[in-house]
Order: C-alpha cells, then sequence, then structure tokens
C-alpha cells in the first residue's frame, strides 16, 4: 500500500514538472493591458425587461427625479430598454450596450440608464460604493451615448468621479461627451480609466452631469464596471 501511494505521489510530481515549467498562468477576463489580466469586481448593467416598452428605477441614481410613466421629461431619469420605445417619441432607438455580447433569448431585453439632463448642470446624479482590494491597480469603464438624433442640439457631457472610502479622496476621475450618432440609431462609447486602489477596500463612484441645456443634453449610460489588473505570472 505504501509502495502504491509512493508511486502515485511520484507519477503527480512528475506530471505537475511537466505541465508547469515554461508554462503561463492566466485568468478569465479580458486584458487591462498587454502585461496584464483583469478580474471583474462590479458591473452594473441595469437589469433585463420583458417588454420592450419596460421602465425602472435604480437606488444608484440621485438627487434627480423618476419619470414612471410618459415621456422622460427634463431633469428626470429611467431605466428603460429602449430610449425611444420607453423613454421619448423625440429620442434615439436602439438596444442597450449589454444586449450586443449578452446574447438575450428572445423576449428579453436590457436595461439602460437614459438621463434627460435638462438644467442640470453640476448636478451629481449616480452614487455608489464598490468594494476593491487595497493597493491594487484597478480599470475602471463606462459605454455612453447620445441619445438626441440632432446634431445642432447641446452634446452631454458628464464626468466620473472615484473617490476613496472617504468620499474626499479622488483617485481618478474621467469626462464622457458622446458625439451625434451618426447611424439613426443608439452609438455606444467605451469610456476607461485606470487607477490605483491606495489603502482603500472600498471606492466611490459619482457621475456628475457638467451642462445646463434643455435643447439636447440627452444620454444613456450602461455597463459601468470595475475590474482589477492583475499580473500575468509566468512560472519557470
Amino acid at each position: 500500500m505504501k509502495l502504491k501511494l509512493s508511486f502515485l505521489f511520484y507519477f503527480l510530481y512528475v506530471f505537475i514538472l511537466l505541465n508547469v515549467t515554461n508554462s503561463t498562468i492566466v485568468a478569465q477576463g479580458s486584458s487591462c493591458s498587454s502585461t496584464t489580466i483583469s478580474r471583474t469586481l462590479f458591473i452594473e448593467d441595469f437589469g433585463t425587461f420583458s417588454s420592450i416598452s419596460g421602465r425602472a428605477s435604480s437606488s444608484s441614481i440621485i438627487n434627480i427625479p423618476y419619470d414612471d410613466a410618459g415621456e422622460v421629461q427634463d431633469g428626470r431619469y429611467a431605466i428603460v430598454a429602449d430610449c425611444n420605445a420607453s423613454g421619448a417619441s423625440w429620442a434615439l432607438s436602439g438596444s442597450d450596450h449589454t444586449s450586443q455580447t449578452a446574447n438575450y433569448p428572445s423576449g428579453t431585453y436590457g436595461g439602460m440608464l437614459f438621463f434627460n439632463a435638462g438644467n442640470t448642470g453640476g448636478i451629481v446624479f449616480f452614487h455608489r460604493e464598490v468594494e476593491v482590494c487595497a493597493n491594487t491597480n484597478l480599470q475602471f469603464s463606462a459605454w455612453h451615448a447620445n441619445v438626441h438624433p440632432n446634431s445642432s442640439r447641446t452634446k452631454p457631457d458628464i464626468t466620473f468621479n472615484i473617490y476613496g472610502e472617504d468620499g474626499v479622496t479622488l483617485l481618478g476621475t474621467a469626462s464622457a461627451s458622446p458625439p451625434t450618432s451618426t447611424t439613426g440609431s443608439l452609438e455606444w462609447h467605451l469610456l476607461s480609466h485606470n487607477f490605483n486602489s491606495g489603502s482603500n477596500t472600498r471606492v466611490i463612484l459619482e457621475i456628475t452631469n457638467n451642462v445646463s441645456a434643455t435643447s439636447g443634453n440627452d444620454i444613456a449610460i450602461d455597463d459601468i464596471s470595475f475590474r482589477a489588473c492583475l499580473p500575468i505570472v509566468n512560472l519557470v
């Protein structure tokens, strides 16, 4: 029995040596850079609906009212399946960003944040706390689209601020002002920003509207995420 166990351990040892030497350990996820891989810590995709006219509210939206029926008015928001079908008759139609890769079954529609920003310049309208690891390189990203079809109208302009757990120390910032669609439907644009968490084990994301205008100034946001950028480890 002892001889059989010794042989088994020896076999496992040789197998590990043969398969680990000069190999690369990787983790599932998209790369933060050419020398790192990533692990998703948080993603806000705004859920799904069973109808293209679906509408909902979100606890992450602050300081602006939710429009629960009819067209989303100036200075208000709604989580919608389609900005035109369930948000406003003048808005561009188009699916949320998640639906482009999620392969939802027929009859399922992804949600997105539709914000008719209006005269809310300077207002923080999104607040979310995310648990992270201290002293870690992180990547923040979000997808955004200009909802208004007319290029002569005011483009939306927003800023994503990432704070430490004290709510004061700024760890990263990035702004977005999506152009008018050239296809007649929503065009999604990616914004990403790399930063380090420092001593924080929790970060706070806030999104601020930078523009006051009731002619245009309409935005959709989807797939807000934080990823840990981890080095690729080569075992020799």
